[in-house]
């Protein structure tokens, strides 16, 4: 397989501020490509600047100037060129400016999306508008190409700020109408694939959140600024510099990096340094970069120091509590995940809880001495909730004891008897006529996609404990909720629920909707402050999905305040539609559950480790050793995002919200449902 790379690397502007650091950026980063593998094709398209001020072009070539015509050349010689399997990756750095949305298909109400301001010899500078730059990334992603695509540049997260842009070392401009007047690329009826449905509930995104086939890292979050420092007395952009860095470290030990542990290196090492600026990720996050290795999650939470004090990146939100205790080490991008679940340096514990952080203490130092820095990542080993799910042994279960022992093992799980005086059990586990251990839910009735074990096969009591755990976990994240009323967040948003005609369904019960109707989600932000959001479906399949990440998106989305000026509507609308699994159907069943639980936040954060896969059967291998327990479950809530830095714990707030979708099968059964607040095109 060949590994193709096209590298844009911008200093040099007309009529804008120019960069220092962008043509340094893609030539570190061709110089790593072509160290590191063996079959490369190299393009590398750059714009410096003249030292006479006179000069309007490049001191390039003309062949290798950064322009448009260029730049497609490029793409599409490698498009007819490249086999299926082929490696491609494309390297921008440069400014980034923010446009009105062109695209009717990835049009939001927050109408604007990101553009790459290129080099034109003619009008000294040309957009590359993001749903042009979706088409190309489709058509090579189509022919089979794996295609990872950074973007160094201001707005590159899906950009929705606009605003005067004056620090010299700020990789964006403003909007230039004049520029933009050049037409964009002829756009066919539809031309991305359709919403697949891809978990029970499915939603529908514009061209960066629905990274299909192709992979991007971006600088910064959707409200930042991307930078360029002085790293080593030259000029870098700092996404490019880290990621060079985490490549580099890594291939000289001769380890594979998946997407989602760079992005995770270059988040920690921006908020340790340049905490003003987040990274993001879209699109396959468990493949190596440029390369076929899958990885799973590594499910490990981060330490930060700030102003002296040590804390810990996960909070209240995920699930923490005060006394919790951890077990830290250093980490970095060549570590092998496989050997994470053994690593330990020292120990700490949680002192105080905050919404999405936490102040630790140290209880036990580092076996060789050396200082616990930002970045070192925690594995969690405790956890004193006293939310215990209560399981009671019905008396034809038998070998009580052996149950007992079993259920307690698990800090999720409390053994009770009938017999035994004790709170109202959670769940029961009974012996059917079969000779079948089944577990009911508090009123006695069979838990819907559960499944039933023979007592005579080997292994049964340690599969049904395994099961009642992942149950316990699945619940435990659906009553997760902020319980401090004074919360200003439980008032900053609303969220409606629209149907497909655009009537607003009645939210505080069940909402009714047939079985392939989309539902749309509108969330809006009445705050003057951005907000945070992540929504998961909890399917009937007992199983636990991003809607954004899942389908390739980011962890969160950004909703920013309401600013007519630039053009917010402080609002965002999340079509999803609703089937039921064919599990449930083989069933019999003609109706099923979802919950759709939102998580909004007042800082970047991410909830990725919530997900549960589907309860496997007895003859699958367990994802996890049945001996991490709740470290299991706590580890499934530990990949936070840190935000800025800049804010004060206290200013950590949260909220859920959670709505229970009933999809039926057949026609739609009648609901309640009014008309006071339509869908706006």
């Amino acid at each position: 397989m060949t590994t193709w790379a096209v590298l844009i690397g911008i200093n040099f502007y007309v009529k804008d501020r120019h960069l220092q650091g962008a043509v340094q950026d893609v030539r570190d980063m061709g110089a790593y490509i072509s160290a590191n593998y063996e079959r490369v094709n190299i393009s590398i398209l750059t714009a410096s600047a003249p030292q006479d001020s006179k000069i309007k072009i490049p001191t390039e070539e003309p062949i290798a100037w950064p322009t448009f015509e260029n730049i497609k050349a490029k793409l599409d010689f490698i498009e007819q060129a490249a086999n299926q399997g082929d490696f491609l990756y494309i390297h921008f750095s440069g400014h980034g400016t923010q446009q009105p949305t062109i695209s009717r298909e990835y049009k939001e109400h927050d109408s604007s999306d990101v553009a790459l301001v290129l080099f034109d010899p003619s009008r000294g500078a040309r957009y590359l508008r993001g749903v042009d730059l979706a088409r190309l990334l489709q058509k090579l992603a189509r022919k089979g190409l794996k295609v990872t695509v950074v973007l160094d540049c201001c707005y590159s997260g899906s950009v929705t700020r606009r605003g005067k842009l004056v620090d010299l070392n700020v990789r964006g401009v403003e909007w230039d109408s004049a520029i933009a007047a050049r037409p964009p690329l002829e756009q066919s009826a539809y031309p991305y694939e359709r919403p697949t449905t891809i978990r029970d509930a499915s939603s529908e995104f514009k061209w960066l959140e629905s990274a299909r086939g192709y992979t991007i890292i971006t600088a910064c979050g959707p409200h930042e600024k991307s930078w360029e420092g002085d790293i080593n007395g030259t000029k870098h952009g700092i996404l490019s510099f880290l990621l060079v860095s985490a490549l580099s470290m890594a291939a000289k030990s001769g380890f594979h990096c998946s997407h989602e542990s760079v992005y995770q290196y270059l988040r920690t090492k921006c908020h340790a340094s340049f905490s003003y600026q987040n990274p993001m990720l879209f699109g396959d996050r468990a493949v190596s970069f440029l390369g076929d290795v899958r990885f799973p999650s590594s499910d490990l939470a981060e330490i930060f120091i700030s102003e002296g004090t040590l804390h810990l990146s996960v909070g209240r939100a995920h699930g923490v509590f005060e006394d919790d205790e951890y077990d830290i080490f250093p980490y970095d991008p060549k570590m092998r995940i496989q050997s994470l679940t053994k690593m330990a340096s020292a120990r700490i514990k949680v002192k105080i809880v905050h919404g999405i952080t936490s102040d630790v203490i140290i209880i036990q130092g580092p076996s060789s001495g050396e200082e616990i820095r930002t970045g070192w990542k925690a594995r969690p080993l405790t956890h004193f909730s006293a939310q215990k799910a209560h399981v009671e042994l019905a008396s034809n279960v038998g070998a009580w004891k052996d149950w007992s022992v079993a259920l307690a093992s698990s800090k999720f799980l409390q053994p009770v008897s009938e017999n035994m005086e004790s709170p109202p059990y959670s769940y029961q586990v009974t012996v059917n006529d079969h000779l079948e251990y089944k577990v009911l839910d508090s009123l006695g009735n069979p838990l819907i996609n559960v499944p039933v074990i023979s007592t005579h096969t080997a292994g049964s009591m340690a599969y049904v404990v395994r099961i009642l755990e992942h149950i316990a976990k699945f619940k435990s994240i659906e009553i997760l909720e902020n319980r401090l009323l004074s919360s200003w967040l439980e008032t900053a948003f609303t969220v409606n629920i629209f149907d497909s005609q655009q009537q607003n369904l009645d939210a505080s019960g069940v909402v009714e909707v047939r079985a392939n109707e989309v539902v749309n989600f509108t969330f809006r932000n009445h705050s003057r402050r951005p907000l945070y959001l992540t929504i998961y479906d909890l399917t009937p399949n007992w199983q636990i999905q991003g809607i954004f990440s899942s389908g390739g998106g980011p962890d969160y989305w950004v909703i920013q305040p309401e600013d007519t000026v630039k053009n917010h509507t402080g609002q965002k609308n999340i079509p999803m539609k609703m089937v039921i699994p064919e599990e449930i159907k083989q069933k019999g069943l003609t109706e099923c559950d979802d919950v759709i639980k939102l998580f909004v936040t007042t800082r970047p954060t991410s909830f990725a480790a919530l997900n549960l896969p589907k309860i496997k059967m007895l003859d699958e291998t367990p994802s996890r050793s049945k001996s991490d327990d709740l470290a299991d479950f706590l580890a499934k809530l530990a990949l936070p995002h840190r935000g800025s830095g800049m804010d004060k714990p206290h200013d950590e707030d949260w909220a859920t919200r959670n709505y229970i979708i009933r999809t039926k099968a057949g026609d739609r059964e009648c609901r309640q449902t009014t008309t006071t607040s339509p869908i706006q095109n």
